[in-house]
């Protein structure tokens, strides 16, 4: 993911002409989604939040009802197709597959070894 969290750009806009270029082409897509989804008078009730002192975060949900944070996240999904929750699984997958081979062999263990004392407990009373 080499986009630039929006917290980050609301403080300034990287220097080096890289980033800087991603930097403006990432605000210039969001402005046009909280356009495209709030309207021009969402922008100015922005600008007018960001005008009062508002922090990025709290000038979102001031203006718009919802936090900069969750603002970022829909304009993932919308405008990007990215599925947040399906990133966030591929990035825990890994750990998630090493969680289940750590535990497979204890609970194969323990199942075996239940199985043996009921098959030695059904052996004894058929003495």
């Amino acid at each position: 993911d080499s986009l630039i969290p929006f917290e980050d750009l609301c403080a300034s806009f990287p220097v080096d002409a890289g980033s800087a270029f991603l930097a403006y082409a990432q605000a210039q897509s969001f402005v046009t989604y909280i356009r495209d989804s709030f309207g021009t008078s969402g922008l100015a009730r922005l600008t007018d939040a960001y005008s009062e002192g508002f922090n990025c975060e709290l000038g979102a949900t001031q203006a718009l009802g919802i936090p900069l944070s969750q603002l970022d996240v829909r304009w993932r999904e919308t405008v990007l197709g990215q599925n947040v929750g399906g990133v966030a699984i591929r990035n825990l997958l890994p750990f998630l597959l090493l969680m289940l081979l750590v535990l497979v062999v204890p609970i194969w263990s323990a199942i075996d070894l239940i199985r043996q004392r009921r098959k030695h407990g059904n052996q004894s009373k058929s003495k």
